[in-house]
């Protein structure tokens, strides 16, 4: 159980020493949330594999799923609370409740439904196959729940802003676009934009930051979205890694219970990684479409930067740490454009130097 509050013990040391005034605390905050979030992964990891131990196993297993999800979802829940203080969100109790339960489902619940899978086919039981589909559908609903739970809400526009320039630019590289849809920041006050089947939405508070090339730039991101069809390719790669996991974990059912932790941590670890890795992948990709629809490098640059800045989000970002995020960090995304539109790299620290979020 000990290990288990390794990331509430830090939340909150780390909540108390960003009371106050403490200079750039949001961003500060961030930073840690991103930390902590590789900490609660690897924390669920350790506890599935010590369940392979015969001492462990030993104990009622209705142990293995009560403390990890209990813990996690205090956890989540303290989190948002300091979310609320530190990032003057405005979200109720109920919301942070159900962002507490919605975050916990996945990747947390997803992983231990992965790891139970693992260990009954292991067991020559196949029902372990139908803990890995559910695995799939928490991986795949719990997100979506998030964003509902966040209070992205769409609303279909057919005037506007936004509207003439989705259209316009989609025309121009022949997207078939559809619909073009505005999300109120809400209570969390939102800043995102999403690409999804034939339609873009972007959050009503983009039209502060930015306007003009810069605009278009995170229209074109969301379109190249469109264009790849990235939302089912996620899909259909959360569906092949578990197919994969479900064929994998019936070859080795002979497999020595001395073994069994490493192949648990393997097990979790190499298709979240893989996950993650295809999610970034789109994003560089997006980018660089960005730059092709636009054939305007320097308003990207400015565009991320400036989105960056406004939701306080951290700039640089350890390896470690970015290997767990579905988006990469600004520095290399600003470094991957440079390298697309064959500018010098070192007009990526330029850029970041003249938007004041980085000393010469």
């Amino acid at each position: 159980m000990t290990i288990l509050l390794l990331p509430l013990v830090s939340v909150f040391f780390r909540y108390i020493r960003l009371r106050g005034d403490a200079p750039d605390r949001a961003t500060a905050w961030l930073r840690h949330r991103r930390s902590n979030h590789v900490v609660l992964l690897i924390t669920l990891a350790a506890w599935c594999a010590l369940w392979e131990l015969p001492l462990v196993a030993a104990l009622p297993h209705i142990l293995f799923w009560i403390l990890p999800i209990l813990s996690t979802m205090i956890l989540e829940a303290a989190s948002r609370i300091a979310d609320r203080a530190v990032l003057t969100r405005t979200w109720t109790a109920t919301d942070i409740l159900g962002l507490a339960c919605w975050s916990t489902l996945a990747p947390p619940v997803a992983l231990l439904m992965v790891a139970a899978g693992f260990h009954a086919i292991l067991e020559g039981l196949w029902a372990g196959t139908f803990w890995l589909v559910g695995a799939g559908i928490a991986a795949i609903v719990g997100p979506v729940q998030l964003r509902s739970a966040q209070g992205i809400k769409l609303c279909r526009v057919k005037s506007g802003t936004l509207y003439n320039r989705g259209f316009r630019l989609a025309r121009k590289v022949g997207i078939n676009l559809e619909r073009v849809y505005v999300v109120p920041s809400g209570r969390g006050h939102l800043t995102n934009a999403f690409g999804l089947w034939r339609g873009i939405a972007l959050t009503d508070n983009f039209g502060e930051y930015l306007s003009g090339p810069q605009l278009d730039f995170v229209i074109g991101h969301e379109l190249a979205h469109v264009k790849g069809r990235h939302t089912r390719k996620q899909f259909s790669a959360v569906l092949l890694v578990f197919a994969v996991l479900v064929l994998l974990s019936s070859m080795l059912s002979p497999v020595t219970h001395v073994f069994r932790p490493i192949f648990v941590l393997l097990f979790l670890f190499v298709p979240l990684l893989t996950i993650y890795s295809i999610a970034r992948y789109f994003e560089y990709s997006c980018d660089r479409e960005a730059i092709k629809f636009t054939n305007d490098p320097e308003a990207g640059l400015h565009a991320l930067v400036n989105l960056y800045r406004m939701t306080g989000s951290p700039i640089p970002c350890s390896r470690i740490v970015e290997v767990f995020m579905t988006h990469p960090s600004l520095t290399n995304r600003l470094e991957a454009i440079t390298r697309a539109a064959e500018i010098p790299v070192s007009r990526a620290s330029a850029v970041l130097i003249e938007e004041g979020l980085q000393s010469h």
